[in-house]
């Protein structure tokens, strides 16, 4: 019983193994060959490559100079799959946007500026932000630096400094506007020169700075008057300058509180007209006055 199932089962796959070759048999061989079959087929398209999106093109102004489809006749793509442009003018066909820019210049003088990538766009915008950040980190550090600069003057002693310069070699206020001056304190701190530096209106605080330290002397000057061990003495000498002026000068001798011997030019006092013996005496007590020495302190005085 077992065996004629068997025997039974077997036939019947021997006849169905027939009936494919029958219908294998029946197609033609061109039909395996056209993969066009194979494309229409939904079931077949599973290992067929995608379509390659077309790219935008950026550059449209170069672009409008090339054909939308190639001529007639003409190959859209080249060897290599690359796209082949093809001039509106002349239909010379180029592998490559250089090419093509070039070749419009060259043959038709259409020059078509280089459009940026989003790419270039966004390097440029870095670059500008790396830029910015450069240029705050070297103002910083000028900053500090100035600062630094700025914090290592004495402006009080600077101006000392100054007066006591113009003072013994006789130099003008205007010391402060010669270039060269200006260049030197440049050199040696450029903060000195800067806006809101010491040197800005340094010509009137020099004058300024003059009077008050005539006063400062003058008050102790008056001092070592009032301490002196001995009479005051006096010279006096007038003489006229080149442009016609009349001076007057008034020098005391003394000894000092420690025995020393001195001497202080107490006026240089000018004469605009006349200079004769009553304007020279009449000047000569007005100096007494103002350093309050009495008649009990004169000694002698010697005119030239």
């Amino acid at each position: 019983m077992e065996d004629s199932q068997r025997v039974t089962r077997g036939a019947k796959r021997a006849q169905e193994a027939s009936d494919d070759d029958s219908t294998l048999t029946e197609l033609n061989s061109h039909e395996f060959d056209d993969v066009t079959i194979a494309r229409d087929d939904p079931h077949h398209r599973v290992g067929m490559p995608k379509k390659r999106r077309r790219r935008a093109r950026e550059d449209e102004e170069l672009w409008s100079w090339a054909l939308q489809e190639p001529p007639e006749g003409k190959p859209a793509r080249g060897n290599s799959n690359q796209e082949i442009f093809y001039c509106t003018r002349c239909r010379k066909d180029c592998t490559s946007a250089t090419a093509f820019r070039r070749h419009l210049l060259n043959q038709h003088g259409v020059n078509t500026k280089v459009g940026k990538t989003k790419v270039e766009e966004e390097v440029n915008r870095l670059a500008v932000g790396f830029k910015i950040q450069q240029e705050r980190a070297q103002s910083s550090a000028c900053s500090r630096t100035s600062k630094i600069l700025r914090d290592a003057v004495n402006r009080a002693d600077w101006l000392n400094v100054l007066v006591l310069m113009v003072v013994n070699h006789n130099l003008p206020h205007t010391i402060v506007e010669w270039p060269e001056f200006h260049l030197l304190m440049k050199l040696s701190n450029y903060t000195l020169v800067e806006r809101g530096g010491p040197m800005k209106n340094s010509r009137y605080s020099v004058r300024e700075l003059l009077g008050k330290t005539y006063e400062v002397h003058k008050d102790v000057i008056k001092q070592k008057l009032a301490e002196s061990l001995s009479k005051i003495h006096f010279t006096t000498d007038v003489w006229t300058s080149p442009n016609k002026t009349h001076y007057q000068s008034i020098t005391a001798h003394f000894v000092d509180k420690l025995g020393r011997l001195q001497k202080a030019t107490l006026a240089m006092r000018e004469h605009k007209d006349s200079h004769g013996a009553d304007e020279q005496a009449n000047e000569f007590r007005r100096v007494l006055d103002e350093y309050e020495i009495g008649e009990q302190k004169l000694g002698y005085i010697t005119g030239w």
